[in-house]
């Protein structure tokens, strides 16, 4: 009986490190000046990078998902939007999915850049380059 336990036990270590190291997906776009952005999650932490070559970023910011700032479902006039937005000293980036209500096929993909709150920079994805699971964070 202890063998099945202490076997089972090792087995359970083994699923659950399998588990932890897993990667997942939460955003990813190529913008026009040809700079990638990514947002990886792997168990509760999050990952964003922005730069020509991922595996060398201009910038990688990680923090856990109970610190990343997230907005879902902001209805202010036309527009609905959802992001997700991660502090860097004075500076904020946000990940931001907008749809227009009224024209539905109307979407738009961006980075917003803040400093002391405010905007500074938005950047734009190629609309056909977005892998967009954002909502996971909800």
């Amino acid at each position: 009986m202890k063998i099945n336990f202490f076997y089972s036990l090792i087995f359970y270590f083994i699923i659950f490190s399998a588990q932890a190291g897993k990667d997942e997906l939460i955003f990813s776009c190529k913008t026009d000046n040809n700079q990638h952005i990514s947002v990886i999650k792997n168990g509760e932490i999050l990952e964003y990078k922005f730069g020509k070559q991922l595996n060398h970023p201009s910038l990688k910011i990680v923090t856990t998902t109970k610190n990343v700032i997230k907005d879902f479902e902001n209805a202010e006039g036309r527009y609905t939007t959802n992001s997700i937005g991660f502090k860097n000293k004075e500076y904020v980036y946000y990940v931001v999915f907008q749809a227009d209500r009224i024209e539905e096929n109307k979407q738009s993909y961006y980075i917003n850049v803040e400093k002391n709150q405010k905007n500074i920079a938005t950047i734009y994805c190629i609309i056909n380059t977005v892998k967009d699971n954002i909502l996971e964070l909800e």
